[in-house]
């Protein structure tokens, strides 16, 4: 019990895949508790930029202007630390490079309309003209057409842009520039400025910067093999084909490893080759149970879940990099944890001075007559 109370406070992370907009990763040597509270912050309180403030000037298209405002709204802005423009940066410097660091929240900025210390604005001005090329049927309005717009020292900060796309695969098929907004015809046009600020997912899913977070347990599979060896060939095969991810595959009882269709060979034993693929959909336990008609002590397999090491697949928007996004988490979680310790020592510092002055006037009262 000891050495497992020593695991469950020594967590650990290994990172399985990274992509630009995606990763997969194992969290383990904890409980649920901690897992599904990283899931979620992941998803709720890590701190992003999102267009909350629209201003129509003109809109001749076929969207009404609060269809527009929550189309622009769910735009995701990725933000990169650039360190020409550090002393525009208004936050702590322990969150150098994050969002964090670089802006402050609106409600504690102290200016009117807005700022560089707060928010960030963006122009959209485009126009379908009458004698623009007469062969286009209509022109869109995308991502790409969102312009930052100087709020300091006539500087463009360009340190938050729109994410066009989440990664370069969808970038190369795409028939689009970037995030489809409207589409004008010929005549029409859309005049518009943005104003960005900081928020989080408990307020609006448009400052969520996961688009999808999910956790599993780690299987455990294991296999009885002298009763699985006892079964037929095609038996077997029934056994392996009744996962519909494909958890189960071949193995000589020499060492080597085989993926041969049909009946399993003889001399072939059955192994879940792929155990990561495992979804907990029980199909591979209810066709042994039919095989060795419910007999408990002549169990074929068993699929366990490992209620101490647990598969993260993270999606982001592409408002932060998917390891960010993580770090970010986990940022956010010591944070909560430190406020946590600090006000419990507070309360206690209060409980025992008020102990001690309790004790002191209960000494130096005496009673009538005593």
């Amino acid at each position: 019990m000891a050495a497992l109370t020593r695991a469950v406070r020594d967590p650990q992370i290994e990172i399985r895949e990274l992509e630009e907009d995606r990763i997969e990763f194992v969290l383990s040597n904890t409980d649920t508790s901690v897992a599904n509270a990283i899931r979620r912050v992941m998803i709720a309180e890590v701190k992003t930029m999102a267009i909350d403030r629209v201003q129509f000037y003109k809109n001749t298209t076929a969207l009404t202007d609060e269809f527009l405002a929550h189309r622009l709204g769910l735009i995701p802005l990725n933000y990169r630390y650039n360190q020409e423009y550090l002393n525009y940066c208004s936050g702590p410097e322990t969150d150098l490079g994050t969002l964090g660091h670089r802006f402050m929240d609106n409600t504690e900025c102290d200016c009117v309309d807005g700022c560089y210390r707060c928010c960030v604005t963006f122009e959209l001005n485009v126009k379908f003209g009458l004698d623009e090329d007469p062969l286009m049927t209509k022109k869109l309005v995308t991502s790409k057409d969102l312009k930052p717009v100087a709020l300091v020292d006539d500087v463009e900060m360009d340190d938050v842009q729109p994410v066009h796309f989440s990664n370069s695969v969808d970038r190369e098929n795409a028939q689009d520039e970037g995030i489809l907004i409207a589409k004008l015809a010929r005549g029409q046009e859309l005049h518009v400025t943005c104003v960005a600020i900081l928020g989080i997912g408990k307020q609006h899913a448009k400052w969520s910067p996961a688009s999808a977070c999910t956790f599993s347990c780690d299987p455990l599979i294991s296999v009885n093999a002298p009763a699985m060896d006892a079964l037929s060939d095609l038996d077997r095969a029934t056994v392996r084909d009744s996962c519909p991810v494909g958890v189960f595959g071949e193995t000589a009882r020499t060492g080597g490893e085989g993926e041969a269709l049909g009946a399993v060979d003889p001399g072939q034993a059955l192994v879940p080759k792929h155990p990561s693929k495992c979804m907990f959909c029980g199909e591979c336990e209810r066709r042994c149970e039919e095989l060795s008609f419910g007999r408990v002590d002549h169990q074929l397999l068993k699929v366990d879940r490992d209620e101490h090491k647990f598969v993260f697949t993270v999606e982001t928007t592409g408002a932060l990099a998917p390891e960010d996004l993580v770090q970010q988490a986990l940022h956010v979680i010591r944070g909560k944890m430190t406020s946590l310790q600090e006000e419990i020592q507070e309360r206690i510092d209060e409980d025992t001075a008020r102990m001690e002055h309790q004790g002191q006037y209960s000494a130096e009262y005496q009673p009538p007559g005593y």
